[in-house]
């Protein structure tokens, strides 16, 4: 039998050592009544590379409306539908080969989503060592 070290199978595959990092940190945003598209705020940039997996939360404490959670490859590609999150919960994730997960504020609507949003992102990255 051959070995098969494909990502979606693994037979016979080598082991890996993998580094597995932790970081939590808040995040902050405003929506004023001159966006009149969606504000993006860049939560977590990977610095690391396409190997990169990551599982963790986003908190999304206050704001006067719904936010949603974006993972975004390396080509500014949006990688999946996003995850929307309402004032006052946590959502959980796991994303693969992202360059960026972006939190995006809804536009103005007239002053109906203006306001201060603020939460948390912790996240926990797992990439091979070379």
């Amino acid at each position: 039998m051959a070995c098969n070290c494909a990502p979606s199978a693994l037979a016979c595959c080598p082991d890996q050592e993998y580094v597995q990092d932790k970081v939590c940190s808040p995040w902050t945003g405003t929506v004023t009544d001159t966006d009149e598209d969606p504000v993006t705020i860049v939560v977590y940039d990977n610095n690391i590379g396409q190997s990169l997996s990551a599982t963790g939360y986003l908190q999304y404490a206050s704001g006067p409306a719904d936010i949603s959670l974006q993972p975004v490859d390396s080509s500014g590609n949006d990688i999946g539908a996003p995850i929307v999150i309402s004032p006052g919960t946590t959502t959980s994730f796991t994303f693969r080969r992202f360059a960026q997960l972006q939190v995006i504020l809804p536009a103005s609507d007239e002053g109906a989503n203006d306001g201060i949003y603020s939460g948390e992102l912790c996240i926990t990255v797992r990439y091979p060592l070379p």
